[in-house]
């Protein structure tokens, strides 16, 4: 399976970062725009991942995550 680690945020913005970047979607951007409920921000894409290395890597995930707020 695909897997990234993104950024989701809360409807309200979603939907004000939709708005704002109308502008941009007109312009030839290395970006594949998407409606607002898929509206997220990708840090890192992991790649083609393995289904026994998803614990490994969620907890990975998880002790990142938990040192931040």
């Amino acid at each position: 399976m695909q897997l990234f680690v993104g950024i989701n945020f809360p409807k309200r913005q979603r939907v004000k970062m939709h708005r704002a970047a109308r502008a941009l979607r007109d312009r030839d951007l290395p970006v594949r725009w998407v409606e607002p409920e898929d509206f997220h921000v990708t840090l890192k894409s992991l790649g083609q991942v393995r289904r026994e290395q998803l614990s490994d890597v969620t907890g990975a995930l998880e002790r990142v995550a938990s040192g931040t707020r």
